[in-house]
């Protein structure tokens, strides 16, 4: 597999729904898979990638993924794409 190195900083952005939420994926996380063992991009690289090129301004993904919006942030950064607007809808259940 290959990652992708992360830093030791607070990626910081405010979901339309649920806030502010920060998270230091250098701490937290660490060093992520981008490509896979088995030669397929991770989904982190892939969805990024896939939204950048179908030029998403708005991104609403289940609230399950508010932990990998952060790393979505830190490649968007990387790959000097457009940063997008975040909401994490909430399920019934919260």
């Amino acid at each position: 597999a290959i990652r992708i190195k992360t830093l030791n900083e607070a990626i910081r952005f405010k979901d339309k729904i649920r806030g502010n939420f920060e998270q230091n994926i250098g701490a937290e996380i660490g060093d992520f898979v981008v490509l896979r063992k088995d030669c397929l991009f991770a989904y982190q690289l892939a969805v990024v990638v896939d939204d950048g090129h179908q030029k998403v301004t708005n991104i609403v993904r289940g609230s399950d993924l508010i932990e990998s919006t952060p790393r979505q942030i830190y490649l968007q950064n990387l790959l000097g794409k457009n940063l997008f607007q975040f909401l994490q809808h909430r399920s019934c259940h919260q």
